[in-house]
């Protein structure tokens, strides 16, 4: 089955927003190694998961646009795609996951100096008192 011009420059178009949906999900992936701080094994699943759920992705999108061929210009499209997301919005997601962030630490740490139970204090005589157990 032939692809006209057309046909392969809409399928590179479409590939390239995915390839665009594919760098915003994996700026999920690092907002969470960011906010979590997550051990090598979780990256390690995680990174895992990613790709498997990629390459998912990728496969459902040759079936629908190519009937299943790998062409070229679809990876193309999917890593010009990714790399676009990366190089526009990849830093400021990072920079306003690190501020949102910062803004829930800094509440909760003011959440519980605010809530934190306070010590009791000694009844008077009793603090001067050495005990010893026997």
């Amino acid at each position: 089955m032939g692809f006209t011009n057309f046909e392969q420059l809409r399928a590179t178009l479409l590939c390239g927003g995915v390839g665009f949906l594919l760098g915003a999900y994996y700026d999920l992936f690092r907002v969470w190694r960011l906010w979590f701080s997550p051990r090598a094994v979780s990256i390690f699943l995680g990174d895992v998961f990613f790709c498997l759920s990629s390459v998912v992705a990728v496969f459902v999108l040759l079936l629908a646009i190519t009937d299943g061929q790998g062409r070229f210009y679809v990876f193309l499209g999917i890593v010009i795609g990714f790399f676009a997301y990366r190089s526009l919005f990849g830093r400021y997601c990072r920079c306003a996951a690190v501020a949102v962030k910062r803004f829930v630490c800094k509440q909760h740490q003011q959440w519980r100096k605010k809530h934190a139970k306070k010590p009791k204090k000694a009844k008077k005589g009793l603090e001067s008192k050495d005990v010893s157990v026997v």
